[in-house]
């Protein structure tokens, strides 16, 4: 009895052992994984673009709602001289915190959407496209025609903008009305308490609306540039500042 209750003690052990070393690799994979590596790239894009155009951002938003000096440079000087230097860049905090999962969400889907729609090309390719039932015909659906990087960067924007859209609400309402709220809890249970929780995704439909054909345009335009260029100097991958300068040149095109 004791006997066979030390080897099934052992077995145990061996078990939970060999559990834990799978459980461990897991995570490894999946830290090494490109999926993980365009998560964390996008959160720290993400996070330092917005940083670095901040002041931007600030004197964009009080135009927008009416805010003080209706110029570019009547606004920078009130800030400065109401707040100091440092007024351009009030709410960044919540700006990166939102701009850091906004990117990372965005790129993990874009790339993920992507990957299966070329699988599902290549699928329908050999197999034929699915088909749907109109007036009881049978009707090839043209999704071979769809292009990939334009169905799922249109997918990666709803998907990024739904998830952190109440962050965005908290940014607009740092910048707008100074000194109103203490931190990012006070301004979430004060909008909550006093307007109710749809206040965090008001404007959203109208936001989407505009959004939905600039993201599939903007990764439709930027895969297809990317691609030609690759061609064109027979190379796979492009460093740092080739892929800056064609992002930036997408942005400003299909701006």
């Amino acid at each position: 009895m004791v006997a066979n209750k030390v080897v099934m003690e052992q077995d145990a052990q061996r078990l939970q052992q060999a559990q834990e070393h799978n459980v461990g690799k897991y995570i490894i994979n999946g830290i090494q994984s490109r999926e993980f590596r365009i998560f964390i790239s996008g959160a720290l894009s993400g996070a330092t673009s917005k940083t670095f155009t901040a002041p931007i951002e600030t004197v964009r938003t009080r135009l927008i709602v009416g805010v003080g000096p209706q110029s570019i440079t009547g606004s920078i000087r009130e800030i400065i001289h109401k707040f100091g230097w440092i007024g351009l860049w009030r709410g960044n905090g919540i700006n990166a915190l939102r701009s850091a999962p906004l990117q990372a969400i965005e790129l993990s889907v874009y790339e993920c959407v992507k990957k299966r729609i070329y699988s599902a090309h290549k699928r329908w390719a050999i197999e034929g496209p699915p088909q749907v039932n109109v007036l009881g015909q049978a009707v090839a659906f043209p999704v071979l025609y769809a292009s990939p990087s334009m169905v799922a960067g249109a997918v990666a924007g709803v998907v990024s903008t739904v998830s952190c859209y109440p962050l965005e609400v908290l940014k607009d309402r740092f910048t707008v009305h100074t000194g109103a709220y203490r931190s990012i809890w006070h301004a979430f249970g004060k909008i909550v308490h006093e307007e109710g929780m749809g206040a965090m995704y008001r404007g959203l439909l109208p936001t989407l609306i505009g959004l939905v054909p600039y993201s599939a345009a903007y990764y439709f335009v930027y895969d297809s540039i990317t691609r030609e260029y690759r061609q064109y100097t027979k190379r796979r991958q492009l460093d740092s500042v080739e892929t800056l300068f064609i992002g930036a040149f997408v942005w400003c095109r299909v701006l």
